[in-house]
C-alpha cells in the first residue's frame, strides 16, 4: 500500500474567518508522514488528521477521513439555503436531517459519516473492531461567513486560540492518559499518545462538538501531536503573539522547525489562522 497524497499544499489561503496556510512535516525518524490536512477556501473549512495503522495506512485514512468530512459539508452546504428535499448523485450521504439549519449537527453527522466510511474500508480488510487504520482530526468550519465558528474533534490533534495575549487550547486530549488525570489518578498513568477514540477502528463515535464567537484579530492553530507534544506551551504561545498576516507561512515553519528541534519523532502538522 502506498501513502496517499497530501491533500492541501502549502499556499497562502482567505478564508471568511482571515488568512491561512498550512505546513506538514514528516519529522525526522518516520518513513511516511500519516498526518494531513486541508484548507477549503469556499467552504472555510480546515481539518487536521493524523493517521495511525502501519505501513502507510495512516496516511490513508487520514487523507479518506478529510474528504469524507468536506464531501459531506459540500452537500449539505448546497442543500441548507431551501432546507427541501435534495437530489444527490451520492446514495452514500444521507441528507434528510439537514432540513435542521443547526451547525453543530451538520458537523457531527459529516464526522459519524466518515468515521463509517473508514470503518467500512477496515472490514473490508477483515480488520477486526479496533484493529486496523484509524485517525484523529479537529477542525472548524464557518458556515456562510457566520460570527459563530463550529469546532468538531476527534482524538488528540489540537485547536489552540491565541487572544488578549494569551494561548488557550479549545479542545480536550482523547487519550487514555488525559483521561486518567481527569479522574484524578497521578500513579502507573498510560501513555500520552494512547487514544481512547479516533475515526476508524469502531462501528460509534462521539465526536467531541463544540461552537464559539470569534472576535476581531484572534489567531488560531490546528495542529497533530507532533507539534504539541514536542513543544511547550509557553513556545508556541511566543511565537503564535508573533504571527502577522503577511507572515504566518513564517510562523508554520518556525513551529515545524520547533518540534524538529526536539528530535522529530513524529508527524508534525500546523495550520495557523490570522483573523481579521
Amino acid at each position: 500500500m502506498t501513502a496517499s497524497p497530501l491533500l492541501s499544499i502549502s499556499q497562502h489561503h482567505r478564508i471568511a474567518l482571515g488568512a491561512c496556510y498550512g505546513v506538514t512535516d514528516t519529522g525526522l525518524v518516520r518513513d511516511v508522514n500519516e498526518d494531513n490536512f486541508l484548507i477549503d477556501d469556499h467552504l472555510s473549512l480546515l481539518m487536521v488528521a493524523d493517521g495511525m495503522g502501519g505501513h502507510a495506512a495512516g496516511a490513508l485514512a487520514s487523507a479518506e477521513a478529510i474528504v469524507s468530512i468536506q464531501a459531506y459539508l459540500t452537500r449539505a452546504s448546497q442543500a441548507l439555503p431551501s432546507f427541501t428535499n435534495v437530489a444527490t448523485d451520492d446514495d452514500t450521504i444521507p441528507l434528510a436531517h439537514l432540513r435542521n439549519s443547526d451547525a453543530e449537527s451538520i458537523v457531527r453527522q459529516a464526522v459519524i459519516h466518515a468515521n463509517a466510511h473508514v470503518y467500512a474500508l477496515n472490514l473490508a480488510r477483515q480488520n477486526a473492531d479496533g484493529c486496523g487504520m484509524g485517525t484523529t482530526v479537529t477542525g472548524i468550519w464557518q458556515r456562510n461567513a457566520d460570527p459563530v465558528i463550529t469546532l468538531f474533534h476527534v482524538g488528540d490533534s489540537r485547536l489552540y486560540r491565541f487572544r488578549a495575549g494569551r494561548l488557550s487550547c479549545l479542545t480536550h486530549d482523547q487519550t487514555l492518559y488525559q483521561r486518567a488525570i481527569d479522574a484524578g489518578e497521578t500513579l502507573n498513568l498510560p501513555k500520552k499518545n494512547m487514544l481512547w477514540q479516533a475515526l476508524g477502528p469502531y462501528a460509534d463515535i462521539a465526536p467531541a462538538i463544540q461552537s464559539f464567537q470569534w472576535q476581531a484579530g484572534d489567531r488560531y492553530l490546528l495542529c497533530s501531536d507532533g507539534l504539541h507534544a514536542a513543544v511547550p506551551h509557553e513556545k508556541i504561545e511566543q511565537l503564535m503573539a508573533t504571527a502577522r498576516t503577511e507572515q504566518i507561512d513564517f510562523t508554520c515553519q518556525q513551529l515545524i522547525s520547533l518540534a524538529k528541534a526536539t528530535g522529530g519523532r513524529d508527524n508534525i502538522t500546523a495550520i495557523v489562522i490570522q483573523g481579521h
